[in-house]
């Protein structure tokens, strides 16, 4: 007899569904390498044949055109029509009587089908348009800005295309290519504020960002090792960079009279480039659970392709490696995280911005545990607990400290915090 609920099975496969499957079209799941063929024959124009009552067919012609068409609906009807040879064989007619549907469809309605129809699928076309619109100045300009807002619109087409290669049952190889397509927000284009050292720039001139990204992976499934191992690249053309450190007007520290300008920028030419790995290791049964090992490590590297110097806000390598024991009612994990060091041939310049002797402070290496455990009380309550930086490493995030000098007397106040616990319960309604 299985202890556990058979509604709380089905709440733990789904969760465990929904974290490895990808959605596929608008309204199910399923993993990358394991898509319905069925379906997206019809989906991808697909020729077909359907034999019985109310089966439906498509196929294409040669002039580039297509017919769809459906038997008789009914079983009567359908064995009425069905013995009784066409007078022209594989060329059907509206009125065939062995039809309860023909349609011909040129070339400008099968390429309307196919653009709907790709709306179903991850690999297909995505239209974006947006529009910005100032529609009053007031408050705005003339006052805390130096000139007027301005309103902006765009659009974008980004297909996304992906293929599988099943090598073997555990085996898979897979290459995506997508374009990226991301506007500029209202605050990046009209924004101006100024909090003791520092002012926010608007940047009327920002432009929209495009992008063209590849991926090449494979997917590793065995008894008890899954593996997943991909290389990406992405070519940016108007890459947006979130406020920009522009330091302060003439070089010198920050003030209230002299404040670090922050403004978000576009970059002309740019590249992100890296790989990762992840995956998941099962020991095995242990006493009334499962013990296993998640692990993961990433690596990103960015290039400015106008001037082949590194893009600053890139952050370092990190590598994860966790150990976690499940049980029906209750789970443990502890995760150790590796984080590189930031070392100087990543960056563009050794020094802050606008400064030629103030370094740029770099985050050296660190390694932090979290213990965190779940309590499943009831099938509708359940209580986290998180015990982050077990052994309180003083640590910083690259994220947090890009502008920011070596010698700055403040950069205790950008570490990340110490030995913390956090509780929570969870009821589902």
């Amino acid at each position: 007899v299985c202890p556990i609920p058979a509604i709380q099975l089905i709440r733990i496969a789904v969760g465990i569904l929904c974290q490895t499957m990808e959605m596929m079209p608008v309204e199910c799941e399923a993993y990358p390498d394991l898509r319905a063929v069925h379906n997206r024959l019809y989906w991808t124009h697909g020729e077909y044949l359907g034999l019985g009552v109310s089966a439906h067919s498509f196929r294409r012609l040669p002039d580039g055109t297509a017919e769809r068409f459906a038997n008789q609906r009914g079983p009567s009807s359908y064995l009425r029509t069905w013995h009784k040879p066409s007078p022209q064989p594989f060329a059907l007619q509206p009125d065939d009587p062995s039809l309860s549907l023909y349609e011909l469809r040129d070339r400008e309605s099968l390429w309307k089908e196919a653009l709907w129809l790709a709306l179903r699928e991850l690999d297909g076309v995505r239209y974006d348009q947006f529009a910005l619109d100032v529609l009053s100045q007031d408050g705005y300009y003339p006052g805390i800005a130096t000139g007027p807002g301005k309103s902006l619109s765009g659009s974008a087409v980004t297909p996304k295309l992906g293929a599988v290669f099943r090598v073997s049952p555990q085996w898979a190889v897979y290459g995506n290519y997508a374009a990226g397509f991301r506007a500029p927000e209202g605050q990046q284009l009209n924004s101006a504020l100024e909090v003791s050292t520092a002012v926010l720039l608007p940047n009327p001139d920002l432009k929209q960002e495009e992008s063209n990204n590849f991926e090449i992976g494979t997917r590793v499934k065995l008894d008890r090792l899954s593996l997943d191992f991909s290389v990406f690249s992405g070519v940016y053309t108007n890459l947006i960079v979130e406020k920009k450190d522009l330091g302060t007007a003439n070089g010198l520290p920050a003030s209230t009279t002299n404040k670090t300008r922050f403004q978000t920028v576009n970059i002309d030419k740019a590249t992100i480039s890296g790989f990762e790995i992840r995956g998941n290791y099962d020991w095995g049964q242990f006493a009334n659970g499962r013990l296993s090992s998640p692990f993961g490590y990433g690596f990103t590297r960015g290039t400015n392709d106008a001037t082949g110097l590194p893009l600053n806000y890139i952050e370092p390598a990190k590598l994860a490696f966790g150990l976690k024991y499940e049980t029906s009612n209750w789970d443990v994990r502890l995760d150790a995280v590796f984080q590189d060091e930031k070392k100087l041939q990543d960056l563009d310049s050794a020094y802050i911005p606008k400064s030629l002797t103030q370094l740029q402070f770099l985050v050296p290496a660190s390694t932090t545990l979290n213990l965190s455990g779940q309590w499943r009380i009831r099938k509708d309550i359940r209580m986290n607990l998180a015990i982050n930086n077990l052994t309180d490493r003083k640590y910083w995030n690259w994220s947090d400290v890009r502008g920011v000098a070596s010698t700055s007397n403040v950069l205790d106040a950008y570490t990340q915090p110490g030995r913390n616990v956090r509780v929570s319960l969870v009821a589902d309604f």
